[in-house]
């Protein structure tokens, strides 16, 4: 399989020509797992996990390469979401940190179209506990929608990482393709019809899932490709699909079924692909394995 494309070839993946998951290494589910996408669409079976059993099989001509241009030092530290209401404090902090944030990255971002690679490496003191809590996705939710709100291109892709360091950095360039798959590790595909904000959608990904075992203890290093139709807002896909991850991250004691170890994630790769033949279902491409924490 080809991994390297040409800037013509990476426009018009973008612009949705290159997006069928047949050649690419996927592995179309046998069966739908019931759910609603939407009012008035159609109630779907359950389908069935399909282990990607080969290196093969995870699409590295659809995915995108961890950005790695000179990194900007973010002025304030990162700050987590917030779904508190307006006017409370954490969201006049949180406010204050993606205008510092954007400002320091405009002059970038005014460079840029097409589809574009964000990475966000977190610096936490080394008196902070560095895999529990602190969620990446949560780190970079925030800044990928208001980056995707200020910009000129679209987040194709986006990176995470945290470790124990003295500053946090962020990066921001045109999207490139991925010159190898992930390691090789946990790896699924799993297809869900239900609207990302319901429960029938963690149902539908965990039923998948069925009896796979958690990774043991440790740092986890994650990477999900979201193939979606075009007019889907993938970011609101990252958070309900990390939820429903408990079978590979693990649960603490007496955790609810959506309260993976999420905290053990230290380095995340998201990624969007789009097929205007999805209509409301999404293919999510699953890799994870154990980590080492890197330096930012």
């Amino acid at each position: 399989m080809r991994n390297v494309q040409t800037n013509a070839e990476l426009e018009s993946f973008h612009e949705g020509a290159n997006l069928g998951p047949e050649g690419h290494g996927w592995r179309w589910c046998t069966r739908c797992q019931a759910g609603r996408a939407d009012a008035g669409d159609p109630v779907r079976a359950p389908s069935a996990v399909i282990p990607a059993a080969a290196p093969g099989s995870w699409p590295p001509d659809a995915v995108f390469a961890m950005p790695c241009s000179h990194p900007l030092r973010l002025p304030v530290p990162p700050r987590l979401a917030s779904w508190n209401r307006a006017g409370d404090p954490d969201q006049a902090r949180l406010t204050g940190y993606l205008d510092a944030a954007e400002a320091l990255l405009r002059p970038r971002l005014e460079q840029l179209s097409g589809p574009l690679a964000l990475r966000l490496d977190v610096g936490l003191p080394g008196s902070a506990t560095l895999l529990d809590q602190r969620d990446l996705d949560n780190y970079l939710l925030p800044l990928a929608t208001r980056l995707t709100r200020a910009g000129t291109g679209t987040i194709a892709c986006a990176w995470g990482t945290k470790q124990h360091a003295d500053c946090s950095l962020v990066r921001i360039e045109r999207a490139a393709p991925a010159a190898a798959a992930p390691p090789p590790g946990h790896r699924y595909t799993v297809r869900t019809s239900a609207s990302s904000q319901s429960t029938a959608f963690k149902e539908q990904i965990r039923a998948q899932l069925g009896d796979t075992r958690p990774i043991p203890p440790g740092p986890v290093r994650i990477q999900l490709c979201f193939t979606v139709g075009p007019t889907r807002n993938w970011l609101n896909l990252w958070k309900p699909t990390i939820d429903a991850l408990g079978q590979i991250l693990g649960h603490a004691p007496a955790a609810g079924p959506w309260s993976p170890l999420d905290g053990r994630i230290v380095d995340l790769g998201l990624h969007r692909r789009v097929n205007p033949s999805m209509g409301n279902d999404i293919l999510i491409a699953i890799a994870a394995t154990h980590a080492t924490t890197r330096s930012a």
